[in-house]
């Protein structure tokens, strides 16, 4: 997903059993995963959002608003 012309950082945070992180023993699992994931995609689809509503309206360019 490209977010560099909407914001200059995007960070995804994922549970790490035991709080390791940046560690070999690190571990994650697959559902919180899935959690970070919808959350980042719903943060970038209101990003997205907010950004199209700001686009001038051209003639033929439908937004799907």
């Amino acid at each position: 997903m490209a977010v560099g012309s909407l914001t200059e950082v995007a960070m995804l945070f994922i549970r790490c059993a035991g709080g390791l992180s940046h560690h070999p023993d690190e571990s994650v699992e697959e559902d919180d995963v899935a959690k970070a994931i919808d959350a980042m995609e719903a943060a970038v689809l209101a990003l997205a959002n907010d950004y199209a509503k700001s686009w001038p309206i051209r003639k033929g360019f439908d937004r799907g608003m």
